[in-house]
């Protein structure tokens, strides 16, 4: 979203900022810069100044955080590593979560008026409770005054505010809609997905619903899901599997594939996820659609929460008394579900041949 030279200063900026204040506690401290071009990327990953910068630095700064190469001078490894560049569109591709601090600095002004108003709830999507946003000297949240307060208003310093109502959900980038490949239809019939799904969602799923094709990967999302999904650390990845909070992860899968397998509607009942909340009950409801023809083969997932008061004494009372049994319990959770992976791919291994046999 800026230049990658900036990037790179604020991550000195950061360290020597941690260095000054010696917290008492580790910080990690990543950075995502994001870009259109691939050639941007690919220089910006070298981290190769050029080698002017000795004039505009103190010497114990140049030599602190930057290696005299050929070309000039080459940020420190330390430091590249604090920055992971990556192309996105920010109109089409899916966000990055969980940020503390988001710059798009002169961006908006070079886009219309209805996108404007799509990238500003988006960033308040992004950006953690009380996150804080930079935008451009020319630019500003527009009436999305419920979603961003002013921290100074000459240098465009935004904090997120956390509203009394969600009024309407994020509209996500269009990339959650599945390319023509993915599901093998015509254009004319793929172009309408994102009204159909939204049509069948009002219609019978009022709850937070998540559109995925047949691997888990998400196409569509709807409701407030984040009490049961999270992007996974590292490289951004948007599969359900890989999303799903602590419990519910073996459950999401298994009900998931027997519902795939069955080729109908299986339902999860009183489900147990941690989040920052606390623990809270919920129902997994798999679905894999035969309609709307244009929705065929996707699977829609849907959550719904329990009411029951005494959730943490469910949870005290399912055994968990120690360390060592939780980790024998994730470990038997995780043999279970690599088990029940193998029987999907041995049926289908097993239909292919009969399948075979018969043709021949």
């Amino acid at each position: 979203m800026f230049h990658w030279q900036e990037a790179y200063t604020l991550a000195i900026v950061f360290k020597d900022a941690l260095d000054q204040l010696k917290p008492f506690k580790d910080f990690s401290i990543q950075i995502f810069a994001t870009d259109l071009d691939c050639g941007a990327i690919d220089k910006a990953r070298e981290g190769i100044f050029s080698a002017n910068i000795a004039k505009d630095m103190s010497t114990e700064r140049l030599n602190k955080y930057f290696v005299k190469v050929d070309r000039g001078y080459q940020v420190i490894k330390s430091i590249r590593d604090m920055v992971i560049f990556a192309q996105q569109n920010m109109i089409k591709d899916p966000p990055f979560t969980k940020i503390d601090i988001l710059l798009c600095r002169n961006l908006l002004i070079y886009l219309t008026p209805e996108i404007q108003k799509k990238l500003i709830p988006l960033f308040h999507y992004s950006l953690n409770k009380g996150g804080f946003l930079f935008l451009g000297s020319a630019e500003s949240v527009g009436n999305f005054t419920n979603l961003f307060k002013p921290l100074d208003l000459k240098s465009r310093i935004y904090q997120r505010l956390q509203p009394l109502i969600q009024t309407e959900p994020v509209e996500l980038p269009t990339s959650f809609i599945p390319a023509r490949s993915v599901v093998n239809k015509p254009a004319n019939e793929v172009k309408n997905l994102q009204s159909l799904a939204d049509k069948l969602i009002l219609q019978y799923y009022s709850p937070a619903t998540v559109l995925v094709d047949g691997k888990g990967d998400i196409l569509y999302i709807t409701g407030r899901t984040g009490k049961y999904l999270e992007p996974a650390a590292g490289k951004v990845n948007w599969n359900v599997f890989a999303m799903a909070r602590k419990g519910l992860d073996y459950k999401l899968s298994d009900t998931f594939y027997k519902a795939v397998r069955q080729k109908e509607e299986v339902t999860f009942k009183n489900a147990i996820v941690i989040n920052e909340g606390g623990p809270l009950m919920v129902e997994i409801s798999v679905n894999p659609l035969k309609e709307p023809e244009a929705l065929s083969g996707m699977v829609m997932i849907v959550f719904t929460d329990v009411t029951i008061p005494n959730v943490n004494q469910t949870i005290k009372a399912t055994g968990q008394t120690s360390v060592s049994n939780k980790r024998e319990e994730e470990l038997e959770r995780e043999l279970l579900q690599t088990r029940q992976m193998w029987q999907v791919t041995g049926a289908e291994m097993q239909i292919s041949q009969e399948e075979f046999k018969s043709s021949n």
